[in-house]
């Protein structure tokens, strides 16, 4: 899967589509990270959601997070 990368919300959105894809739980995720479901929710939902936090969630669900650069 791919995208162009527009905003950070844009990153936890493709993360969500993965997880329904996959049929994953934000609960089954937060146990894997050791954290509470709602302390996912707010990771999602932060201002500044990044790269670090989505290879974390990635990570998670045995997925990688790729970055490449193209020439416009």
């Amino acid at each position: 899967m791919s995208f162009v990368y527009k905003d950070n919300n844009q990153i936890a959105i493709e993360i969500k589509k993965v997880m329904l894809e996959n049929n994953v739980s934000q609960r089954e995720i937060a146990k894997k990270l050791d954290i509470t479901p709602q302390a996912l929710t707010k990771l999602f939902n932060k201002k500044n959601f990044g790269f670090e936090d989505a290879s974390k969630i990635l990570k998670a669900m045995n997925y990688n997070l790729l970055v490449s650069f193209d020439n416009m």
